[in-house]
């Protein structure tokens, strides 16, 4: 999808921007309330960037793993033989790996699936919205977003948005949801791919032979790289958008305490 919003460097410090526009404008408890409510997309987001460098250094090793056994295997010709200890240390070290990095990549999308979840939250602070049930807010604010925008008469810039809510709860909060948080098919296997190009995926679905084969498509994890680009882009949309739309805000119509 070609972007209609492209993201400025810096996230934390469109946030400081925005929090400095609203303080020109608000004081008293809510600004604190505002404030404390950003302040958890920065920690999300600081845990992240953690997770994210974590992976890359996994990733490398693994690589690096992978070639190694590519050449032992061309080098070695026709043929078996037994496993030398060489060669169990290798496989061990290879499955440490790939441990490491499913921890990451299903980390890294739990993770983002909170962050999408506390950006709807100050979504809807800033709009006056309260979320009558539990459950995934940025699911509600995906299903909202529009009346929102409609009910307030606000201004839809970027314009693109309402594509970036939907786009980050499909490649995200979907794939958590159904993949690692809450299988309905018990059957449900993760193995790894791997290509020197592409790097390390976990690929999720159901064997065929099982019962619930069909229930669950299988469906590879994206690079934690390429979501994280989508994030940065999904928060300062959002950040652009309320800026915009600051005086139509519950922010700005509140009476003072």
């Amino acid at each position: 999808m070609t972007r209609l919003f492209q993201p400025k460097p810096g996230v934390e410090t469109d946030i400081a921007v925005f929090l400095e526009t609203v303080r020109s404008r608000r004081e008293g408890t809510a600004l604190l309330s505002l404030e404390t409510s950003v302040g958890a997309w920065l920690r999300r987001y600081a845990q992240l960037q953690i997770i994210l460098a974590r992976y890359s250094e996994h990733a490398r090793a693994y690589d690096e793993a992978m070639l190694e056994l590519r050449t032992a295997m061309t080098n070695s010709g026709p043929g078996t033989r037994a496993m030398s200890e060489a060669d169990v240390l290798a496989w061990e070290s290879r499955r440490d790996l790939t441990n490491r990095l499913h921890l990451d990549i299903e980390t890294f999308y739990m993770v983002s699936k909170n962050l999408l979840d506390r950006i709807a939250d100050t979504f809807a602070y800033c709009f006056g919205v309260k979320w009558t049930s539990r459950g995934s807010t940025h699911e509600k604010l995906l299903r909202v977003f529009g009346r929102i925008v409609r009910d307030h008469g606000l201004t839809l810039a970027p314009s693109d948005l309402p594509d970036l809510v939907r786009e980050t709860r499909d490649r995200i909060i979907d794939y958590r949801d159904q993949h690692i948080e809450h299988p309905d098919a018990p059957g449900l296997t993760q193995g790894t791919l791997w290509h020197p190009e592409t790097g390390v995926a976990i690929a999720s679905g159901v064997f065929m032979t099982s019962p619930h084969a069909g229930q669950i498509a299988q469906r590879n994890t994206e690079d934690p790289k390429t979501l994280m680009t989508l994030i940065e882009h999904y928060m300062q949309a959002v950040l652009a958008f309320v800026t915009l739309n600051l005086s139509k805000s519950a922010l700005v119509a509140r009476s003072p305490e």
